[in-house]
């Protein structure tokens, strides 16, 4: 992880935690010079989560052209760079890669820790490190977290993503722990919309356990609050 000395970040960390109404969130970059091993991605990821702020906004390593990459002795794909934060191709059109060889889903903490991820496989950790840390386990959707402004977020977010299913499922979560059960049951319904014609959210839902969350739906705070914790239990026993 490039950038400042996580002392700092720390300091400033502890700082900015006075002020709890204060959306505070962190940039990462994975994947740098196409060198980074997984256990130098996972040295990230068990970073932001213990710094444990509002959002992590991870985005993956791009060369900026094939001229600096030769004139760094950097092996690259030879392709200039495009999008740095894989959302637009995998939130937006609703796919992932097909290749056989690509971890998935859990299964990437599998990884050998010592291996240089591919192009195609550092995608797919972005897409688990950012629905882990900013979803799943955000200290927001914990009993003591700042519900409201993690909703607020998440609404706000997910307007450029149509096709994106679990932004309003863990909205309609958020609103359970603030008490809006009316804005949480339209959020369940937009979610549940969203998977009706999409294998590939499906297969995201199944791998991720989320399918529980409408089967099994929350309908008031205290419901919320413990189909989170269940799910975080799930999710922290796979990984490994």
């Amino acid at each position: 992880m490039a950038g400042l000395p996580r002392t700092v970040i720390r300091r400033a960390k502890e700082l900015l935690q006075k002020h709890s109404d204060i959306f505070v969130g962190a940039n990462y970059i994975i994947g740098l010079f196409g060198v980074e091993t997984f256990s130098q991605l996972m040295d990230t990821f068990n970073f932001s989560n213990k710094l444990s702020i509002d959002w992590s906004s991870f985005s993956t390593y791009q060369f900026t052209n094939k001229d600096n990459a030769k004139r760094k002795n950097i092996k690259t794909d030879g392709k200039s760079a495009n999008e740095f934060v894989p959302v637009k191709n995998i939130l937006t059109k609703s796919t992932g890669s097909n290749k056989s060889n690509i971890q998935k889903g859990m299964d990437i903490f599998g990884i050998n820790h010592n291996s240089i991820p591919t192009r195609e496989q550092i995608d797919e950790i972005w897409f688990v490190f950012n629905l882990l840390s900013n979803y799943v386990f955000n200290k927001n959707f914990n009993k003591n977290g700042n519900h409201k402004k993690i909703v607020n977020w998440i609404q706000s977010a997910m307007v450029p993503y149509p096709a994106n299913p679990y932004m309003p499922l863990f909205s309609a979560l958020g609103l359970l722990m603030l008490g809006n059960k009316v804005q949480a049951s339209d959020m369940f319904s937009l979610s549940e919309k969203r998977l009706l014609s999409s294998v590939y959210w499906n297969d995201r839902f199944s791998q991720f356990h989320l399918h529980n969350l409408l089967n099994e739906r929350p309908s008031d705070e205290e419901g919320a609050f413990q189909a989170i914790q269940e799910l975080q239990k799930t999710l922290s026993t796979s990984n490994t």
